[in-house]
């Protein structure tokens, strides 16, 4: 949460002790988030998230989900709040954006902001590349620990 902090976020929400819907709602004085990205890969969170959009909101999901999607909530707050839910690109660029977004465009932009975002301070560990297994288990043992994880090569 202190990276968050010192990133600019104005509130925290531990998903972990509170129904992080209801604590954006009460946050935003019931209006609920315009914009939720997901990024976790969490689907108990993709329901989190769709709980904290407001009427109208746009959920974007930046993860990827490899279990199934059983316990997702598509219910009341999905249809009722008409929340849009955007995947985001993986491989490509939204068609319509791709004629002024090319491949160059891109490069600049991502090295643009490298040179403007503390990236430095979101990395937690270093591993030469032999040292894998150690990094890995270290993500799963004390995930808590683990920020953004460098292994070099």
């Amino acid at each position: 949460m202190n990276l968050a902090t010192k990133g600019g976020a104005d509130f925290i929400v531990d998903f972990t002790k509170k129904d992080p819907g209801q604590k954006i709602y009460e946050l935003t004085k019931d209006r609920g988030a315009d914009v939720v990205f997901e990024v976790s890969g969490n689907v108990k969170a993709l329901s989190d998230a769709i709980r904290a959009a407001a009427y109208n909101g746009k959920v974007t999901v930046l993860s990827f989900y490899q279990d199934p999607a059983a316990s997702l909530k598509l219910g009341n707050e999905y249809h009722h709040k008409r929340i849009k839910l955007q995947c985001s690109q993986i491989l490509g660029i939204h068609p319509p954006l791709s004629n002024t977004w090319g491949m160059e465009r891109r490069r600049e932009a991502a090295l643009e902001l490298v040179n403007i975002l503390d990236i430095e301070s979101l990395i937690s560990h270093r591993f030469d590349f032999e040292q894998a297994p150690e990094a890995f288990q270290l993500i799963d043992k004390k995930p808590e620990e683990c920020n953004a994880i460098i292994l070099k090569y």
